[in-house]
């Protein structure tokens, strides 16, 4: 009945999803030898489907850096296997799998940085653009009616104030004057701000504005946000990066040129030797 010829083909899906469940749990191949098994798990950090980002300490889309943002750089759907993070820093080529390793890693990370830097001159742009329209134009159209109205209210109280005086009510006109006055400092205040130029208060680490107002609290409050502090660990992160690469590439460098000086004396003794052998 059941797994034979003549068996259920419901049954046999079943064993095959089973199968296919136990291997992507323990491996396809759980059921080898047990030194095949250990030699092949202590490989298997090598397979295409985990990530290196992870093994060498840094996988920025598992760490989610701007998630429910806008610069989101989405998921990394491999797998992330601190036993196999071990099996990696135990492997004899350990050293010459990490400088591959970095070396992909170095060059995410610089596009993640020219992201970066784009946003930085983009933001620039949009800020002198916007000043130069300023200074073309003058305040926007909404500006613009607002310091109307805020001026009109300040010639009205003055007006009134006018006619109040005549009619002897000094006190009233006084204070008409007074409100007619501090309708006018505001209209005054609006067009200042409205005819301020932006300042270049772009983020250079994530080329995000900062915040209007305060400025040390805004500085503060950008510092503490979550795009800012992820930039801040990539660029962190490439900085030391870079330096390893730099500082493995001069080490191979050093080590070719020794091989190469040791084989060319090489050669030069043993031509020696057959001179020696003809004379």
């Amino acid at each position: 009945e059941g797994g034979g010829p003549g068996g259920s083909p419901c049954a046999a899906a079943g064993m095959d999803d089973a199968r296919k469940l136990l291997d992507s749990l323990m491996g396809s191949y759980r059921n080898d030898d047990r030194k095949v098994v250990a030699k092949k798990k202590s490989k298997a950090f090598l397979e295409d489907h985990v990530c290196k980002n992870y093994l060498i300490g840094f996988c920025p889309k598992y760490e989610q850096l701007f998630a429910s943002t806008k610069r989101h750089i989405g998921e990394c759907t491999k797998l992330h296997s601190d036993a196999m993070r071990e099996d990696f820093e135990k492997h004899p080529d350990h050293d010459k799998l990490r400088g591959g390793y970095e070396r992909a890693l170095k060059t995410y990370l610089e596009e993640l940085v020219r992201n970066a830097d784009e946003w930085v001159s983009r933001e620039r742009r949009n800020i002198a653009e916007a000043n130069r329209v300023l200074e073309e134009e003058g305040p926007s159209e909404v500006a613009k009616i607002k310091i109307k109205e805020l001026n009109d209210q300040a010639a009205k109280c003055l007006s009134e104030a006018e006619e109040a005086a005549d009619r002897g009510n000094v006190e009233s006109s006084k204070a008409l004057v007074e409100m007619g006055a501090e309708w006018k400092r505001k209209a005054d205040e609006l067009e200042e701000r409205a005819l301020a130029k932006r300042g270049d208060d772009v983020c250079q680490i994530c080329g995000s504005r900062m915040e209007s107002g305060d400025v040390t609290f805004a500085k503060f409050q950008h510092s503490q946000g979550k795009v800012h502090q992820g930039y801040v660990k990539i660029r962190e992160w490439l900085h030391d990066i870079r330096k390893k690469v730099k500082d493995r590439d001069e080490r191979e460098e050093r080590e070719r040129a020794t091989r190469g000086d040791r084989g060319g004396r090489d050669r030069s003794r043993s031509r020696d030797r057959g001179r020696e052998r003809r004379g």
